[in-house]
């Protein structure tokens, strides 16, 4: 800061009741001032910056009332603190060949030192990129993301997979009673069970019945206090009520660096005829489904772009711990002639 204080300044003197005056030289003394109390510190005009000069010498000499002098130079250290931003110096428009998935290595400074750290914090086809967050790679590829099952007949099943585009995936939770060969069920147990190592959910990230859908009213539990294992129960007023669809979503978020995910479910059911109150336990079915993600090189004439136009867009942040610096880039996929090849017969 401008006017840093280094110290105060104190003499001993065996002559008692000498007063004392300071006087500054040295290599730095255009630097510093004493004050009138005897404080040490830089002029108001000046500040200390690490990153331009490290330390300052100055020589403080002390006269006494008989003009008897001592002095002392003093090395004073400039703390190296985190006042800098870092900055993104490479490009923030690219043009990238169809067919390949390099993009740019995204470089930055900071005049602090500090390591630094790059992470994909937005833009409206994020989920295409990827990023070395040491080196600052940047890929771009296109992304198909599936949860399937090999079983066949589903009391219980996940569909409509959606990405959200931060990392999470949303999908239907839908519930067929006719699979048991009920008419309609009043009651529903599910358990959802994964490994916490390789996925996230909770209670929380399960929304029920979330279009008010007929005969899904009645009491709905959701228990999550085991890891890995999120458990509902539903109860309907007492008749078999639900004729199948939809009953709520689920969304998770899958670990980066695994495939293959996975999230089993256990579920039965209670039901029987339609408006009826008696019912009759389902067997219990469990099915496991499988997560994957598989990126392909992008083609120039497939836009998968979010606004169709073969400009795919994202937002970069570099980060030194404390301080960051953050830039939108835009990377246009170029056309690559392809090679034809025609035959003839002679």
């Amino acid at each position: 800061a401008a006017g840093a204080v280094v110290g105060n300044l104190t003499t001993t003197d065996v002559d008692v009741g000498d007063s004392h005056t300071y006087t500054l030289s040295g290599t730095d003394a255009s630097l510093f001032e004493i004050t009138a109390s005897g404080v040490l510190k830089l002029k108001d005009t000046e500040s200390a910056d690490y990153e331009t000069q490290t330390s300052y010498s100055v020589t403080v000499t002390a006269t006494d009332t008989g003009e008897l002098t001592t002095e002392e130079t003093f090395t004073v250290s400039v703390n190296n603190l985190n006042d800098n931003d870092p900055i993104i110096s490479s490009a923030s428009s690219v043009d990238m060949a169809e067919n390949t998935s390099d993009v740019i290595t995204v470089t930055a400074t900071d005049a602090d030192g500090d390591s630094l750290t790059y992470s994909i914090t937005g833009g409206a086809d994020s989920s295409l990129f990827t990023i070395d967050s040491t080196t600052g790679a940047l890929t771009l590829q296109a992304k198909t993301e599936s949860l399937v099952t090999t079983d066949t007949s589903l009391l219980v099943s996940l569909t409509n997979i959606v990405d959200n585009g931060d990392g999470t995936y949303t999908v239907d939770i839908e519930v067929d009673p006719s699979i048991v060969s009920f008419a309609a069920a009043a009651t529903m147990s599910i358990f959802f069970s994964f490994d916490t190592s390789q996925m996230s959910f909770s209670g929380s990230d399960i929304v029920w019945n979330p279009d008010s859908i007929s005969g899904l009213d009645g009491t709905k539990l959701i228990n999550d206090n085991t890891p890995g294992l999120v458990k509902i129960a539903w109860f309907s007023s007492g008749a078999n009520s639900f004729t199948g669809g939809k009953v709520g979503t689920l969304t998770f978020t899958p670990t980066t660096g695994f495939t293959d995910q996975a999230i089993t479910i256990e579920n039965f059911i209670e039901g029987g005829v339609l408006d009826s109150t008696t019912n009759t336990k389902s067997a219990t079915f469990t099915t496991l489904y499988s997560f994957s993600i598989v990126r392909t090189d992008i083609d120039f004439e497939t836009k998968v772009d979010a606004n169709a136009d073969g400009i795919y867009e994202i937002t970069i942040q570099v980060s030194d711990g404390e301080r960051t610096d953050s830039q939108d880039i835009l990377v246009t996929v170029t056309d690559v002639a392809e090679s034809s090849v025609s035959a003839s017969a002679n």
